[in-house]
């Protein structure tokens, strides 16, 4: 991910705080990834990042297209145990743009 945002200019990031669950998602106006890049594992930074969201009970994807900028989109359950006792409670309105 890092050698796509290397050439973007504009990185977007929203969190909210909807149906019981927390979403994170990441989009920037790099270079892109292929479409089998992602699910072909990818390099260990992709990998790090499904096990984390795994872990917590969530999922990641990943989206984009050469030339038009990369999308990661990782989805967690709120009332997981780690997240109810080690983070402060979050809504999308609280998230400065």
């Amino acid at each position: 991910m890092r050698r796509t945002m290397r050439n973007a200019t504009e990185v977007n990031v929203r969190l909210d705080a909807e149906d019981g669950h927390l979403t994170l998602e990441v989009h920037d106006n790099g270079g892109g990834v292929s479409e089998e890049e992602p699910s072909a594992g990818g390099p260990l930074g992709i990998l790090g990042m499904r096990e984390r969201a795994r872990l917590l009970g969530g999922e990641l994807a990943i989206a984009g297209a050469l030339g038009a900028g990369t999308t990661v989109k990782v989805r967690i359950p709120e009332t997981h145990p780690v997240m109810s006792r080690d983070l402060p409670r979050l809504h999308s309105h609280e998230i400065l743009r």
